[in-house]
């Protein structure tokens, strides 16, 4: 067996076809027909309130869960909402459209064995959501729903990759950082939770603005202003991805960001309430989750465990200036911008090229080894993730591989 930092561009479609067999293993299913209409609304801006209305309806389980929410604390209500339209107004169209979306995820992939890893990371999950989501009303408000989607679906894949490899993986998955775990991952297992996450987005036909920003939350995220929703929803992605939490589920250290996500990030003024919000919101939508999430804290927790560490994590950031451009390539490489993401191509033993994005701290994360005498550019743009590059940068880039490769 290959371990996932070997295999070849050519080989990543087979290697997600048995991964998409290892989860119809474990029970996990398409999800219904009202979460992929609900997919489908999501994708047209203009989806009337009504049409998610009629969606929603056929849902018994999600139409109750809605309704709890809109009666909770957190919305003050001095007469009980007893219509979904009422919790609809209340709730405003924003928020459900992400709790809906986030409650076929949840439901999909918990499975009925509820181990404690599936519990711990849903609740982790669930706040790396509405931090997204409150991250992203500060720069692209339009993508609040799509920014709580990608929160919590960044580590879907964590609980399944439990449910696959057994015991031995849920005790590291429980005791590494995001970071640490990918990496684990990646040198060890033939595919790791970010893959099962990209078969996941797969199979529920995801649109590329969710599933780029989850299957890239662990590489550098592209240094373009805000104000343009995909690289933005790559940048909160590679943030709230960051998040370390502990065993209470509350979070306790947070990875150095890269430069490009520092604007996700707001001013350090606006830290405190953008943390705080995020968990008033987690706690109100918690309810709808109790059956699959650990709870993780009170606000006041949350502050005064990561405030201080997002605070010291900015200060770093504006100490060490704008960070200046990459550092040089090495003897037989290449580096190459395509679609606002930052490529290194190197020579590889076989005669191919590897090809890797730029993680954390400028390390290489390895995402594969391509053969330009055997693969076309659409292959090698489709498993790089790079489908929304411009026939320019698909030409530059080809041309630097073929380069390499002679």
């Amino acid at each position: 067996m290959k371990v996932r930092k070997d295999i070849a561009a050519a080989e990543v479609v087979a290697l997600y076809d048995r991964v998409d067999a290892a989860l119809f293993g474990v029970g996990v299913e398409t999800q219904p027909a009202v979460a992929a209409r609900i997919v489908e609304l999501l994708q047209r801006p203009n989806a009337h309130l009504r049409e998610y209305g009629d969606a929603i309806k056929a849902d018994c389980a999600l139409t109750g869960r809605l309704l709890r929410l809109a009666n909770s604390a957190h919305f003050a209500q001095r007469s009980p909402v007893t219509n979904i339209e009422r919790a609809f107004v209340l709730l405003g169209m924003e928020r459900v459209k992400s709790i809906s979306m986030g409650f076929y995820i949840a439901r999909s992939t918990t499975g009925p064995s509820q181990r404690a890893l599936s519990r711990c990371v849903w609740g982790q999950s669930l706040f790396r959501a509405c931090l997204a989501s409150k991250l992203a009303a500060t720069q692209s408000p339009n993508v609040c729903p799509e920014a709580f989607i990608v929160g919590l679906m960044l580590d879907a894949g964590i609980p399944l990759m439990g449910r696959i490899f057994g015991p031995n993986y849920e005790s590291i998955a429980m005791a590494l950082s995001p970071h640490e775990l990918y990496q684990t991952e990646l040198n060890t297992l033939e595919f790791t939770h970010v893959d099962v996450a990209a078969v996941l987005a797969r199979r529920w036909r995801l649109p590329s603005l969710l599933s780029k920003a989850i299957t890239w939350h662990h590489s550098r995220p592209p240094s373009v202003g805000p104000g343009q929703p995909g690289p933005t929803l790559q940048r909160i992605a590679s943030y709230v991805g960051s998040l370390s939490l502990d065993v209470r589920n509350c979070p306790i250290v947070l990875s150095p960001l890269p430069a490009p996500a520092r604007s996700e990030v707001a001013t350090t003024s606006e830290v405190k309430s953008l943390v705080n919000e995020a968990a008033a919101e987690f706690l109100a939508i918690s309810a709808l989750f109790t059956d699959v999430a650990d709870p993780i804290g009170t606000p006041d927790e949350i502050h005064a465990l990561l405030q201080p560490r997002l605070i010291e994590t900015l200060d770093q950031l504006l100490e060490s200036g704008a960070g200046g451009p990459l550092a040089a390539s090495p003897a037989g490489s290449v580096s190459a911008r395509v679609a606002g993401v930052e490529v290194q191509l190197e020579t590889a033993s076989s005669g191919g090229v590897t090809a890797f994005i730029t993680g954390e701290a400028g390390a290489k994360l390895l995402s594969c080894t391509v053969s330009p005498g055997e693969e076309d550019a659409s292959s090698i743009m489709r498993v790089l993730g790079l489908e929304d590059a411009t026939p320019d940068e698909i030409d530059g880039l080809m041309a630097r591989i073929r380069d390499l490769a002679a």
